[in-house]
């Protein structure tokens, strides 16, 4: 049943009953997910397609491109996110078992600190980690590369079965008004907290800008393929009406990350008593994150976020 089906006296007494509509008062979302942009790897299964140059057919490298599904189920690819504001950075955790995701983590204290969120019983809930023995790290201090690092269920942890792990941008479509997620593979996470860290040491929030998403490839070396890391080029700044409400999603995710911390970390219900906690400010999302390389160069878009409005 639609509006279309009211009386437009209904409709005009409703408004007036009911005073001036806030997102306070909307019961539904625009999108029931947030779209997720991942970055197409050189390696990938899409990473090139046929062309024509010259009235020959060349292949077309697609490799450093956005991809993201369309409604119909199907990909897009954008060489380029324009307009965007970067709200938030996480660092994402994702374990597969026979090509399916089994468990998930996801950063608490900007990119540090994760916790697993959810688990197929492959992990506990609310545990750090990068101290689980699925972490590349942990992994190795365990002996397993030896074959001597086991799961709960006793059960040999291979390299194969580690966790992969992500960059994710939380970021606003300003001309779209929409949020959505933007993923790059481990490779980019200190790229990307140096380039930010560049910016706040100026004095400026990442937030504050209107940035277009590009990205670069750095080089792994010749044993694995290249990563792309994000280049965000300034637009503009935003107004101060934008800004307000870029302001306050962060605050909220920001608030949302805080409540998954571990015990010994301050939690908060609010941006109010997240700042007068033992915190001194916020936690940035570009302080100092362990430099790893997990998994492959394309991590699993899923996250404790994405299944919800951003």
């Amino acid at each position: 049943m639609g509006l279309a089906l009211f009386d437009e006296s209904i409709i005009g007494k409703a408004r007036e009953v009911g005073g001036e509509f806030t997102e306070f008062d909307r019961q539904t979302s625009d999108s029931e997910s947030a779209r997720i942009y991942t970055v197409v790897g050189k390696n990938s299964k899409d990473g090139s397609y046929r062309g024509v140059l010259g009235g020959k057919s060349v292949e077309v490298s697609r490799a450093g491109e956005f991809r993201c599904k369309n409604p119909q189920g199907e990909l897009d690819y954008f060489e380029k996110l324009a307009d965007f504001a970067i709200l938030d950075a996480r660092t994402a955790y994702v374990i597969f078992r026979e090509n399916r995701v089994v468990a998930r983590g996801i950063s608490t204290n900007g990119l540090q600190q994760a916790v697993w969120t959810n688990s197929e019983g492959l992990v506990r809930v609310g545990d750090s980690c990068e101290a689980s023995p699925f972490y590349r790290w942990s992994w190795e201090k365990l002996g397993g590369p030896e074959g001597r690092c086991r799961d709960d269920r006793g059960e040999v942890i291979m390299k194969e079965d580690l966790a992969t792990c992500s960059l994710q941008l939380f970021c606003w479509d300003v001309p779209k008004d929409e949020h959505c997620i933007v993923q790059f593979s481990s490779g980019a996470l200190k790229h990307y907290r140096e380039f930010a860290r560049s910016v706040e040491a100026q004095g400026v929030k990442m937030h504050s800008i209107l940035w277009c998403l590009t990205t670069s490839q750095i080089d792994n070396g010749a044993s694995a393929a290249p990563s792309y890391v994000p280049e965000p080029i300034p637009t503009r700044v935003l107004t101060p009406d934008e800004f307000a409400k870029a302001d306050e999603k962060r605050a909220s995710l920001v608030v949302k990350a805080s409540a998954l911390a571990p015990a010994r970390l301050p939690k908060a219900n609010s941006l109010r008593e997240l700042q007068e906690s033992d915190r001194k400010a916020l936690p940035s999302a570009f302080s100092s994150v362990p430099l790893i390389n997990v998994g492959p160069s394309e991590a699993d878009p899923s996250d404790v976020f994405a299944g919800s409005e951003v």
